[in-house]
């Protein structure tokens, strides 16, 4: 037979490992239910161990009230020397209350107590040497193995004339009813406790198990959040890429006629070079062919210029801030649009200072909001009647210990509508022709000044022309 504390072990692991197993919702619910049982149970026998002693008490002060009447009733009617009539009157209050299992009535002579009259028939005389008899009440808690306990009433009958006692009630009050009480009393409790535990318990279990649902719902939404901010990224990455070749459309054109010129050039001066070596030796003029030589040459050096620079603008390096230099950024965009500004006629004035600060971002992102400002002026230059115009100026704005770089792209085209100018930043909105434009690039271009703690804003005056400026921080890297 294994050792006691060993069993229990054995038990205990046991019982943790079926625990383990089990569920959260049922580790949640054998919880609750062990901290509520104990506190039920305790505050229930605190209930009844306070509740016991007050009914106890009440059923003495019943015993007494019952002996105090009966002992006026004894000396007003004279029952001390009637002795059937006494018995009968004892009979009739044990009647009237069934707590009371005895009552005798009892005289002394001397120290000898005789039993005058009782209630009850028994078979061995009851031994009243070791009753307390004086001439005052007298109470007693007695317990027994039998009906759990009952109080013992002395209480004196006094001759009305000397004042004295003349006989002795002895009553017996038992408080088996007091237990009976308690008893359905604490059941009652119990399976009140027990159904309060098991409301409790499923009420909590509706929510936790609408908590878990919610919960788990939330996971969800939040997973379909990441893949939803993922797709939303790559659409605003292929946006960018989009406007960004939609420019690269229109100067696609414009590269073609720009790059027609020096091939239309190169292929003269190279038919005129074939037909001047088919000439004797003697007729040929070297430092003609020369100079026909450094034609083709300065040719072929400005079709690789422009090729450079077009590859350029559509190369993507890596996304790392640099310290850039606006005014060679400037110049190079001003390059790379120079076939449209040539074919609308427009002049380019750039008025940047040798020295301001370069800013640290990355290239890309300037050079497309760049790109997309000057594609925005020469497309309203494009209609314009004034002087065609395209201004460019950049200054460092100090605000003490702030700097901000303001870049200005100006233009003299015809201006934007005042109920079109409150519109031009959102999505799509364009007020170009249907197929001329996505309506993205000023929207691209506000997202990624925004991304350095940037700001974009817009004047322009119908007939005058549109300034927009762009103001960054120095201090956003």
């Amino acid at each position: 037979m294994p050792k006691t504390p060993e069993f229990i072990a054995n038990i205990l692991t046991r019982v943790t490992k079926s625990v383990e197993k089990l569920s959260l919702g049922w580790k949640i619910y054998l919880s609750l239910a062990a901290i509520l049982f104990p506190v039920f149970a305790l505050t229930i026998f605190v209930q009844i161990q306070v509740t016991s002693p007050l009914l106890e008490e009440e059923v003495r002060q019943i015993g007494t009230s019952v002996c105090r009447s009966l002992s006026t009733d004894i000396v007003a009617s004279h029952l001390l020397g009637k002795h059937d009539e006494l018995e009968a009157r004892l009979i009739e209050a044990t009647w009237q209350q069934p707590s009371i299992v005895r009552l005798d009535v009892l005289t002394r002579d001397g120290l000898k107590m005789n039993l005058l009259a009782t209630n009850v028939v028994e078979d061995t005389p009851f031994d009243f040497s070791d009753l307390v008899m004086d001439d005052s009440p007298h109470t007693e808690l007695k317990r027994d193995n039998i009906n759990r306990g009952f109080w013992e009433i002395i209480y004196p009958i006094k001759d009305k004339a000397h004042r004295r006692p003349v006989a002795y009630i002895h009553a017996e009050v038992s408080l088996q009813l007091v237990h009976q009480v308690v008893g359905i009393f604490s059941r009652i409790a119990y399976l009140g406790a027990l159904i309060a535990i098991g409301l409790l318990i499923g009420l909590l279990s509706y929510y936790l198990r609408r908590m878990i649902a919610n919960e788990r719902r939330l996971r969800k939404a939040e997973s379909e959040n990441v893949e939803l901010t993922h797709q939303l990224h790559e659409t605003q990455r292929q946006l960018f890429l989009n406007e960004k070749l939609a420019i690269m459309g229109q100067l696609t054109a414009s590269f073609a006629h720009e790059i027609g010129t020096p091939l239309n050039s190169l292929s003269g001066h190279l038919q005129l070079l074939r037909e001047e070596i088919r000439e004797p030796a003697a007729t040929r003029n070297a430092e003609h062919s020369l100079g026909r030589l450094e034609v083709i040459n300065s040719q072929v050096g400005r079709i690789e210029g422009i090729v450079k620079d077009f590859l350029t603008s559509t190369h993507t390096p890596p996304q790392q801030r640099q310290l850039v230099d606006i005014s060679a950024l400037v110049q190079r965009i001003t390059k790379l649009v120079a076939p449209r500004v040539n074919g609308i006629r427009a002049n380019v004035r750039i008025d940047i200072p040798e020295k301001l600060e370069p800013l640290r971002v990355v290239p890309t992102d300037l050079e497309q909001v760049l790109l997309n400002l000057t594609n925005n002026a020469i497309d309203a230059l494009e209609s314009s009647p004034n002087s065609r115009e395209l201004i460019y100026e950049a200054r460092c704005i100090q605000t003490g210990a702030k700097k901000t770089l303001e870049l200005l792209v100006r233009d003299t085209g015809e201006g934007i509508a005042p109920d079109a100018l409150k519109q031009v930043l959102k999505p799509f909105f364009t007020t170009k022709a249907p197929g001329q434009g996505t309506g993205l690039g000023l929207t691209i271009s506000q997202r990624l000044i925004k991304r350095y703690g940037g700001r974009l804003e817009l004047e322009s005056m119908l007939g005058k022309g549109t300034t927009i400026k762009v103001s960054i921080p120095y201090d956003s890297a």
